[in-house]
């Protein structure tokens, strides 16, 4: 039969949630293909969506659909229309063009208008239909589905050369590559009053650019609008009944209330906050001690659980449970966060500037810059206080990075350099040498099989244990709060270094740089050192220049 709908409500896709609504079909969590129902969340987003949108979300309420259906109908209804949709891993982004391919299928051919009772051709011819990609040649639009970029030349070649209508960037969180994937889709997107589509969503991950965009719209100097949905307002996410499963075995098939729930075991702090706070039902609670019991119930099940399935937007991108790093001790630090006050070059922020006779180290830690993507981070820290006056954070090939390091090691007063020496670590440690740099960190370990001892040039870090060993010092002097860090890199990426399942060592949270917090760790190191050489000295003293 065919469907009757108001065609001038959805005409160029302007009212899309009606169009999504009457005539949409998709894959169902659980419940194979059928009529989309949208659930809470998505009746909301359909009220207040807008060009730029930043959606902050639980895990598995059904996010994509919608955007699929957003895209979809305005890539029908409009003439030489491009949606692009960045997709975190490329299973989900297969996934992703899978239910748009059941979108289509399932869309009607034909659809009569309510009003004048005419009958109009509806759904597109497909022309190319291949593993990320339909076309439409008929009207000249098109889709194209894409896993995030795995090195940086891949995340800045997304879009481009390419005119995007409608950009959607999902679970940004854990891009390898944030922001040059964005950077390189958003100039390939028109400005939203001239109808060009950027929505940006994900799951909270830590303390990265997703966190900080967040900051932005909360605080109003941002130009996306913000939606937050809370996983318990998601309707799927309650047990009405216990479950037959362990953890209820005392109450098996009974109606879920506070007061047996309780019996069952004795609500936690934060669960008589959710109730108090946020109203949350029994018949939630429920399922969400469910849900961190399945993840293991440990610690780690706790921090995920809080990670993924966000209460509050202005703590949900906190690591607490699990974290590496003493909380208080960060909280303290973002009031010490400052603008820089200069950008001396393009990734060089200076905080100030050397005082006569003050001795400094210069720690870093190289990457690979074009080769391999990652950045190259660098730090200079006052011997006298212990503060971090500039900080060094691009992405450059060993060489460019050494010339960067031994310019401002220079400016301040010779500071003594403290390269990683694993790696392309080495390959600076080396080029630093050959430059004829005077002040660089040797350290000393022993000849294998023998009883003599060798200098090597450089920090090294070529073990997990070492790594962690690092850590574990910057935590400690983080907690004295000896320690002032001023670069807001740095201290984002001190929110994501967790404890791993054991608790046994350091790691990083999936998807998460540590570049600029190895850096200043191994700085730390430094600042326990004898800071000049007396080469250095003799230099910085007679105001000479390195050769």
């Amino acid at each position: 039969m065919t469907p009757r709908i108001d065609i001038e409500r959805i005409v160029d896709g302007k009212d899309w949630f009606y169009a999504c609504e009457q005539l949409m079909f998709c894959r169902l969590k659980g419940k194979g293909v059928g009529k989309w129902n949208p659930w809470l969340e998505q009746r909301l987003y359909g009220e207040r969506y807008s060009n730029r949108d930043l959606e902050v979300k639980p895990r598995q309420v059904g996010n994509t659909t919608k955007h699929l259906g957003r895209g979809y109908i305005n890539t029908i209804l409009n003439t030489g229309y491009e949606f692009r949709l960045i997709f975190h891993e490329t299973k989900t982004a297969k996934r992703a063009l899978q239910n748009l391919k059941i979108i289509h299928e399932n869309m009607p051919e034909y659809v009569i208008n309510s009003k004048t009772g005419k009958r109009l051709k509806f759904r597109p011819e497909v022309d190319t239909d291949n593993v990320n990609e339909l076309r439409f040649p008929k009207i000249k639009s098109g889709i194209m589905v894409l896993p995030a970029g795995k090195s940086i030349k891949q995340a800045e070649a997304t879009g481009r050369s390419d005119c995007i209508n409608y950009g959607l960037l999902s679970e940004y969180e854990y891009y390898a590559y944030q922001r040059e994937t964005y950077d390189s889709l958003s100039e390939c997107v028109p400005h939203p009053e001239e109808g060009g589509i950027l929505v940006i969503e994900s799951t909270p991950n830590g303390q990265r650019d997703m966190a900080k965009r967040v900051r932005d719209c909360l605080q109003g100097t941002s130009s996306y609008k913000l939606h937050f949905y809370p996983w318990f307002i998601h309707e799927d996410y309650a047990f009405e009944h216990y479950p037959n499963l362990p953890l209820f075995q005392k109450a098996i098939g009974q109606k879920i209330t506070l007061e047996n729930l309780a019996w069952i075991g004795r609500l936690s702090s934060i669960e008589q906050d959710l109730v108090n706070t946020y109203k949350v039902k029994a018949s939630q609670l429920a399922w969400r001690r469910w849900k961190i019991s399945d993840k293991g119930g440990d610690a780690k099940a706790l921090s995920d659980f809080n990670r993924q399935y966000p209460v509050n937007i202005n703590t949900c991108f906190e690591v607490t449970e699990g974290s590496y790093f003493n909380q208080a001790s960060l909280a303290i630090y973002k009031n010490l966060i400052t603008t820089p006050r200069t950008h001396a070059q393009q990734g060089v922020n200076i905080f100030r500037d050397a005082l006569p006779d003050e001795q400094f180290i210069l720690s870093s830690d190289t990457a690979g810059g074009g080769v391999d993507g990652c950045a190259c981070s660098g730090s200079i820290l006052s011997r006298s206080n212990w503060e971090q006056v500039v900080h060094i954070y691009g992405r450059w090939r060993p060489d460019e990075f050494t010339k960067i390091l031994c310019k401002y090691g220079e400016l301040y007063n010779w500071a003594m350099q403290i390269p990683e020496n694993v790696g392309l670590g080495l390959a600076t440690c080396l080029l630093i040498e050959e430059y004829g740099y005077p002040n660089i960190y040797y350290h000393t370990q022993r000849i294998p099989g023998r009883p003599e001892l060798k200098e090597e040039i450089g920090f090294p870090t070529n073990s997990e244990k070492q790594k962690t060993l690092l850590f574990t010092d910057l935590e400690q002097e983080t907690r004295k709060q000896k320690l002032i860090i001023r670069s807001e890199i740095t201290l984002q990426q001190m929110y994501t270094i967790v404890w791993d399942e054991r608790g046994r060592k350091a790691v990083t949270l999936s998807g998460c740089p540590d570049d600029a917090v190895l850096d200043i760790a191994i700085g730390v190191q430094g600042l326990k050192t004898p800071v000049f050489t007396s080469q250095a000295w003799d230099l910085y003293s007679n105001k000479q220049q390195v050769v």
